[in-house]
């Protein structure tokens, strides 16, 4: 893979998660008082640090299927 189809990937991933870390930024945000807003945040970043592990571990999970299936070919 060259370079610019690289750069054109990522920029095409990065464009596409800003439409749902902010849409879900509001939505979180949405009818909270001022005072909580120090709660929203934190339950906001656990939720997506918990929700990248799991797309991680999905992605490795996947990976490694593909992996142990070459093997069991050859």
């Amino acid at each position: 893979m060259d370079f610019r189809t690289a750069f054109m990937m990522r920029t095409y991933q990065m464009v596409g998660l800003a439409f749902i870390f902010v849409p879900q930024n509001v939505l979180a945000y949405v009818g909270v008082p001022r005072e909580k807003n120090n709660q929203i945040s934190s339950m906001n970043s656990f939720v997506r640090n918990i929700g990248g592990s799991i797309g991680i571990a999905l992605i490795r999970l996947q990976f490694r299927g593909s992996r142990s299936s070459a093997r069991i070919r050859s």
